[in-house]
């Protein structure tokens, strides 16, 4: 453990990040992967999906990414199932992944929420930690299983974290199902948006203050070759139908005007300084990227390529 310790102290003054405790979160997640990687439910595809699979795929964006998002898809055996059954084999799926994040002894499950028949559920995961938080970090590492519909392409990916990048040792783990990276550039728009109207319009919902870095990858994204954006209509769609089916229920304007709730909610991205002072806190940082990436430059890029989908609707 000393000689890691002292790995995540070379690799953060290697990549200027000023805090080691963002090397060795990133080590955690990748070693959580590596033990994710072992479990093969029986009625689902476990896809590894969100920032921090973009951070590992070959967008580089350049940033610590702490969380990890798994998208749990059904066979076409598990349509077969009755409703008892399907719940009966999420649920077992979900104790199947918890048993090996367990037995690895590696981490300990701090919390457990489990919403809608076990498609959402979510680990708060404590991790190893001999270095003091930063501030930009949470406490644990946060992993969410969420039951989908298949979407795009499905990516395999082998997944190192920065110790082993740097060090130049073999990937932690060889290979694992990823979503597609504009699969990834919709759900961020989509979600940045929604979230951001569901708060302003009911302020007992959760805040999630770490969400402006959608800003962030959404810029890293559209900085590559975006010829492909003008076949992604279907895929929006798709995504953002897939949206208003879950969370239809408890944001009655994004079923009803979708196409003016997420205007509204660029606009208030736009005009509301607490994101700017969020990015300030919780993306910057995290990244370790020499190109130009302060709040003007991201939302500039996230702000054009938001109104081109929305004007999809």
């Amino acid at each position: 453990m000393n000689t890691l310790k002292q790995q995540f102290l070379e690799v953060s003054d290697a990549l200027e990040l000023g805090n080691p405790a963002i090397i060795e979160k990133d080590y955690w997640v990748v070693a959580l992967l590596a033990e994710l990687a072992k479990v093969c439910p029986e009625h689902h595809q476990m896809v590894f999906s969100g920032g921090t699979a973009l951070a590992k795929s070959n967008v580089k964006i350049l940033r610590m990414s702490e969380d990890v998002d798994i998208k749990l898809i059904p066979n076409p055996a598990f349509d077969e199932l009755s409703r008892a059954k399907k719940k009966a084999a999420r649920k077992a799926c979900v104790n199947e992944i918890e048993q090996a994040i367990t037995q690895s002894e590696r981490f300990t499950v701090e919390a457990r929420s489990v919403r809608d028949e076990y498609r959402y559920v979510e680990f708060e995961l404590k991790y190893p930690q001999q270095f003091s938080q930063a501030p930009c970090l949470r406490p644990i590492i946060k992993l969410e299983l969420i039951e989908t519909i298949p979407l795009l392409d499905v990516e395999s990916r082998s997944i190192q974290s920065l110790v082993a990048e740097l060090y130049r040792q073999p990937h932690e783990v060889s290979a694992f199902d990823c979503v597609s990276v504009y699969t990834t550039l919709i759900e961020k728009v989509i979600s940045m948006l929604r979230r951001t109207m569901s708060v302003k319009r009911n302020t007992e919902r959760s805040d999630d203050v770490a969400l402006v870095r959608h800003i962030y990858d959404v810029h890293c994204i559209t900085t590559l070759s975006m010829q492909e954006l003008d076949s992604i209509d279907g895929l929006f769609k798709a995504v953002l139908a897939e949206d208003i089916a879950r969370f239809g229920n408890q944001h009655a304007e994004f079923v009803a005007n979708p196409k003016q709730e997420l205007q509204l909610g660029l606009k208030e991205l736009e005009e509301n300084a607490i994101f700017r002072q969020r990015f300030q806190e919780f993306v910057t940082p995290m990244v370790f990227n020499t190109e130009p990436h302060d709040f003007d430059t991201c939302f500039a890029s996230f702000k054009r390529i938001a109104a081109s989908l929305i004007e999809k609707i």
